[in-house]
């Protein structure tokens, strides 16, 4: 008990060294899933959340769901969930831990009305606490949209390469004019044993969208245009 209490101290500390981003806003995940709740983020909607843990990952009311904006214009919107994900080697087994987040995104029409899901963007810190043996394996699918999965992680297992990866992106058909998605994340971890109470760990994952757009509206915007064109090109000549 007391080597795990020391290995959950070093792996709280070394979550705070990673630099976490905050925000003025956040969301406790627990109690996202216990009231219905959701999270509007500039053109989406994050609702229906559920969360189910085995092992060493933390409860859904230690995990906050952050808000996040990104690239040009806030081009991308998404969520952040963060926690202390990790796993504790079992001696004498190979038990890993896992954690299956599950929630829908959703054009806001308020804010977008017309427009469509383009890609879908996963971020993430997977590590291994002083190159400790094992892995942290992030991987992510969408409901009715099969054989689009997401990854990332890192590996470290014996006879192995070590492996990390910490971004993964797809864009959509355009023409599955996409406005809503159940989104299944899958973080699973495993710390082998023999690695004096090193382990594999994760503090946050990103999750954002973009969208553009569907392409009647693209159309009917060129046509105003082209409209609008001959109009001025009418009115010089009248002139």
């Amino acid at each position: 008990m007391k080597r795990a209490t020391c290995v959950v101290s070093a792996v709280v500390a070394l979550l705070c060294a990673t630099g976490v981003v905050q925000a003025t806003t956040s969301y406790n995940l627990g109690e996202l899933i216990a009231e219905g709740g959701k999270v509007e983020v500039g053109d989406k909607i994050f609702s229906e959340f559920s969360y189910v843990a085995v092992g060493n990952m933390p409860p859904a009311a230690n995990v906050n769901v952050v808000p996040l904006r990104a690239g040009i214009d806030s081009t991308y919107n998404g969520i952040q969930f963060q926690g202390g994900f990790f796993d504790l080697v079992d001696v004498g087994s190979q038990l890993s831990s896992d954690a299956l987040i599950s929630y829908t995104v959703e054009v806001n029409t308020d804010v977008a009305p017309g427009n469509i899901i383009s890609d879908a963007h996963l971020e993430a810190n997977p590590d291994l606490f002083g190159d400790s043996q094992g892995f942290v394996i992030i991987t992510e699918s969408f409901q009715g949209l099969n054989g689009v999965v997401l990854g990332v992680g890192a590996t470290n297992l014996p006879g192995e390469a070590p492996f990390s990866k910490t971004i993964d992106w797809v864009d959509f058909d355009i023409a599955d004019q996409i406005t809503r998605l159940r989104v299944t994340k899958d973080i699973q971890m495993l710390a082998l044993p023999g690695q004096n109470g090193r382990v594999p760990l994760l503090s946050f994952v990103d999750q954002t969208f973009s969208q553009v757009p569907e392409p009647a509206s693209v159309a009917l915007l060129v046509s105003g245009l082209a409209g609008l064109g001959l109009f001025a090109a009418r009115r010089r000549r009248g002139q």
